[in-house]
């Protein structure tokens, strides 16, 4: 008869210790926006380029596939040509949860009145079609 012995990772360790520091020492923790992108400097937000291409980035790497592909074809195609108060209504957007905006995109769900801009409905155009595409 053999004994059952549960494998190493099941076995529990030893609590960890805290690091040692100086007594009263403070410890600086950056905690990420809600986005997951550091808040935007002063200097970044004067500069329209690297505005723009920073939401370009932000567009394409949302979370879900489905959405790095509704929004960032979108934006590729109109950010050059976006108005300053469309860049604040897209950076708001991009801000919001990805199944949420998918669900307001694909008519699911209702659009909130401070998300339903002309922008908004401009992406929603951008992604309708008479027929299936030939991709």
């Amino acid at each position: 008869m053999t004994i059952f012995s549960p494998p190493a990772a099941l076995i529990p360790l030893a609590p960890r210790r805290r690091p040692k520091g100086r007594p009263g020492a403070r410890i600086l923790v950056l905690r990420p926006s809600a986005s997951g992108f550091p808040p935007l400097s002063a200097s970044t937000r004067d500069d329209p380029d690297i505005r723009r291409r920073r939401i370009r980035i932000r567009a394409w790497r949302r979370g879900m596939r489905e959405m790095d592909i509704l929004m960032g074809r979108f934006v590729d195609a109109t950010i050059d040509s976006l108005p300053e108060a469309e860049l604040d209504d897209l950076e708001a957007l991009l801000d919001a949860q990805d199944d949420e905006v998918f669900r307001w995109l694909s008519r699911a769900a209702p659009v909130p009145a401070c998300y339903d801009t002309p922008l908004f409905r401009r992406i929603a155009a951008f992604h309708t079609h008479e027929k299936p595409l030939d991709l």
